[in-house]
C-alpha cells in the first residue's frame, strides 16, 4: 500500500507533527462549537455570484427601531435579528466585481424570529450597447476607450460592462471635423444615431457654447461632451483622454461632476474620481455613485429598462436619505 502523502513540512519530528495535528483538530472543533452556541441571526445569502470578489452589501431596515441605514456587510453573512417594521425602508443592495448590481426592495421575509434568510440571486454585469462613429482617428480608438470604461466600472463594483461595441469607421470619408451638442443636425443627418444604443461620435474638435461677460455665447473646445436629452443617446469625443469616454458615460448614467464634494470627502475613491471635471487621471467611483448609475430615474440604464433595480429619484447629494446613500458614500477595499 502506498504511504499517505505527508502534508506537513519536511524536517518536523513525529511528536511535533502529532501535536500540530491535534491542535488543528481542537481548533476546528472549537470553532464549530462556538458557531452553534452563538445565538441565531438572520442572514443574507448571495447565490450564483461570479468570481470571488468580497461583495459590498448595504442593508436598510428595522432592528430595534428604524435604525439600519446603509449598514455595510461583505458577502453572505449574518445580520442580527431584523424586524418586519413597515415604517421605514427595508432593502438590500449588493455590488460585486463581475456581477450586476442587485436591489431587493422591499425585503418581505423579515419576521420576529432570528432565522430569516434573504436570498439574493447574482447575475452577470449589464452590457451597455455602444455604437462608435469614427470620423477621425483610427477604428481601434473606441475599442480601447470602451475597454478602459469597462475596467473602471467593473473594478468599482458598478455592475456594468461595455463588450458590445459596434465600430463604424468613416474617418477617410467625412468632411465633418467639428461637432457640438447645440448643433447636431448635420452630424445626425450624415450618420444617424442608432436607437437603444449609446452613440459615440469621434471628431477632431468638440465644442460647447460658453456665455461670456457681455452675454454672448462662444464655442469652447472640450475633450468630450454628453449631449443630455438626446434620443438616441449621443456622446461627442474630441481631443479625448484615456477616461474621457468613461467620464461622459457617467453623465449618461446621471452622474454630475464630483468637484464640489470630492475635496471634502475622506473616501479614497474621490482622489481620482471618474467624475472630476478637469483631471486626466480618473479611475474611481464611490458606492454612492454606483448606486445612482443603476437606480436614478434619469440614468440611461433606467430610461432603457436595463437592470432589475426599480428606478427612483436619487440625484447627486451629500445628504443621505432613506432611499439613497450619500453620493460620496464608499466602502473600501472594493
Amino acid at each position: 500500500m502506498r504511504d499517505r502523502p505527508d502534508l506537513l513540512p519536511a524536517g518536523i519530528d513525529l511528536r511535533t507533527k502529532r501535536y500540530l495535528t491535534a491542535f488543528a483538530l481542537f481548533t476546528l472543533i472549537l470553532l464549530i462549537v462556538i458557531w452553534y452556541l452563538l445565538p441565531p441571526q438572520d442572514q443574507i445569502t448571495l447565490v450564483s455570484q461570479t468570481g470571488s470578489d468580497s461583495a459590498t452589501v448595504l442593508l436598510d431596515g428595522w432592528r430595534t427601531a428604524c435604525d439600519v441605514d446603509d449598514e455595510v456587510h461583505r458577502g453572505s453573512g449574518r445580520v442580527g435579528n431584523m424586524q418586519p417594521g413597515t415604517s421605514c425602508t427595508s432593502e438590500v443592495a449588493v455590488f460585486a466585481i463581475d456581477n450586476a448590481m442587485q436591489l431587493v426592495t422591499p425585503v418581505t421575509v423579515w419576521t420576529n424570529a432570528s432565522t430569516d434568510v434573504v436570498t439574493v440571486p447574482m447575475t452577470t454585469p449589464l452590457n451597455v450597447p455602444l455604437t462608435a462613429w469614427v470620423l477621425t482617428g483610427i477604428a481601434a480608438d473606441p475599442v480601447v476607450n470602451a475597454s478602459r470604461a469597462d475596467a473602471v466600472y467593473n473594478s468599482m463594483q458598478a455592475g456594468i460592462s461595455f463588450h458590445n461595441v459596434d465600430v463604424r469607421d468613416y474617418h477617410t470619408q467625412t468632411a465633418i471635423t467639428v461637432a457640438a451638442c447645440e448643433r447636431l443636425e448635420t452630424l445626425k443627418t450624415a450618420y444617424p444615431p442608432v436607437a437603444s444604443r449609446v452613440n459615440a461620435y469621434y471628431v477632431q474638435t468638440v465644442t460647447t457654447d460658453t456665455t461670456v461677460a457681455n452675454g454672448a455665447t462662444v464655442p469652447t473646445s472640450v475633450p468630450g461632451k454628453w449631449c443630455e436629452g438626446t434620443n438616441p443617446a449621443i456622446i461627442l469625443m474630441g481631443a479625448w483622454y484615456t477616461e474621457t469616454l468613461a467620464h461622459e458615460l457617467g453623465h449618461a448614467f446621471s452622474l454630475q461632476h464630483s468637484d464640489s464634494w470630492a475635496a471634502s470627502s475622506s473616501s479614497s475613491a474621490t482622489n481620482d474620481n471618474l467624475m472630476l471635471s478637469s483631471s486626466i487621471s480618473r479611475s474611481k467611483l464611490t458606492i454612492g455613485q454606483a448606486f445612482r448609475v443603476n437606480v436614478h430615474n434619469t440614468s440611461w440604464l433606467k430610461q432603457n429598462s436595463l437592470g432589475t433595480a426599480l428606478a427612483r429619484s436619487c440625484p447627486d447629494s451629500q445628504t443621505p436619505t432613506a432611499r439613497c446613500p450619500a453620493i460620496s458614500f464608499d466602502v473600501q477595499p472594493k
